[in-house]
């Protein structure tokens, strides 16, 4: 068989022309023709593990407007995802997010009335109780509303919990009212006395309190400068970097810093369950976060003012085994050139995506 050109619209790995035969192998993706005497034999490189989707700009693509949605996919059991934009990586799972919910109740991965999946490293098995419900209204897909006294979503605490050195908490939030003080996520005693370690709440008033805790008669305490309003969806995170000095705590809306300050107490090893939604030990007192909570994430660590940006802009869930979407929304774009693409680990392997540039021309 002399050369010829090839259209082949199913999934192959490898073909092979001769004189005589024809030789067919399963899986592919990206054909690599090559040529062998009189024979033309195309070769299939292996399926890509992340790979860029739709809406996402083409290389050198040029938009008019001041913002770009950007999606990539990721089929791989991951242990470290990376987002690059504008030349700087932003690694947002690894061994230091502890606790990450998505609260979208997928059968696939075993979630259920009585079991959310925590899709970080360390799987905590986390359980739904006393009445917190599964809702498809979530900011990204589903999400979790806690609508009585004793309802939360609570995990077995571990070594993992132990924050001295920092944390970051954060959340989507959407209020209906304010009943009273309501808990987004802690490690946290009513009057914050006993076993109490940090806590991220809401003030009846709508500020956004952060709070640390060594055991001692009182706790460290950060107040918001901005009272938050029902109804709406913001991303709220609390930040804590250390120490008892300088300015250890923030508080951040949406993205952007609304109050820095000093926690003055390093957070104990706490005895109490990682709890969302409420208080652990809120047992008969109103402090269930009375709204709906997405996209809840802890990190063992403090997160910088350009990674909390970045966390606010997109989005990672995990919606099947071993297949991941990661989303982001780049907005407030100048007219210019900006590179984006992604990496991830899994195991001793490190996949990317091709870096991408896009030109933002607006009228």
């Amino acid at each position: 068989m002399k050369k010829m050109l090839a259209v082949i619209i199913f999934a192959i790995a490898a073909v092979a022309w001769g004189a005589n035969d024809v030789v067919l192998t399963a899986n592919p993706q990206g054909i690599i023709w090559s040529l062998s005497g009189t024979d033309y034999v195309a070769t299939f490189a292996p399926a890509a593990k992340i790979y860029f989707v739709s809406p996402t700009p083409a290389d050198n693509a040029t938009i008019t407007n001041n913002s770009a949605t950007i999606k990539i996919n990721i089929d791989d059991d991951i242990s470290a995802f990376a987002w690059q934009w504008i030349g700087t990586n932003y690694t947002l799972f690894n061994s230091n997010l502890i606790w990450a919910c998505n609260f979208d109740n997928v059968d696939a991965l075993g979630e259920s009335a009585t079991n959310v999946l925590d899709i970080s490293q360390y799987a905590n098995v986390t359980t739904p109780q006393n009445g917190a419900q599964y809702t498809e209204a979530g900011k990204y897909n589903g999400g979790y509303t806690f609508t009585a006294t004793n309802s939360c979503v609570s995990c077995p605490t571990n070594s993992a919990f132990t924050l001295s050195s920092g944390f970051t908490i954060s959340s989507w939030v959407k209020i209906n009212s304010f009943p009273a003080v309501m808990y987004v996520a802690s490690q946290w005693g009513v009057t914050g006395a006993g076993s109490a370690a940090w806590g991220l709440y809401l003030g009846t008033n709508g500020l956004i309190w952060l709070a640390t805790h060594n055991g001692s008669a009182s706790a460290a305490t950060l107040a918001g400068l901005t009272a938050l309003q029902t109804n709406t969806w913001y991303y709220i995170a609390g930040v804590y970097t250390g120490g008892t000095t300088g300015n250890n705590g923030v508080i951040y809306i949406n993205g952007i810093a609304d109050k820095t300050g000093t926690l003055n107490q390093v957070p104990q090893k706490s005895s109490y369950l990682p709890t969302i939604g409420n208080a652990p030990s809120a047992v008969k007192l109103p402090r269930y976060f009375n709204g709906t909570l997405d996209e809840v994430r802890l990190y063992n660590r403090g997160l910088n003012a350009d990674e909390i940006l970045q966390l606010y802009r997109s989005n990672l869930a995990k919606y099947a085994p071993a297949r991941w979407l990661f989303q982001a929304e780049e907005t407030g774009l100048a007219n210019g050139t900006y590179t984006f693409g992604a990496s991830e680990v899994t195991g001793s392997v490190t996949n990317q995506t091709e870096t991408r540039t896009l030109n933002v021309d607006v009228p």
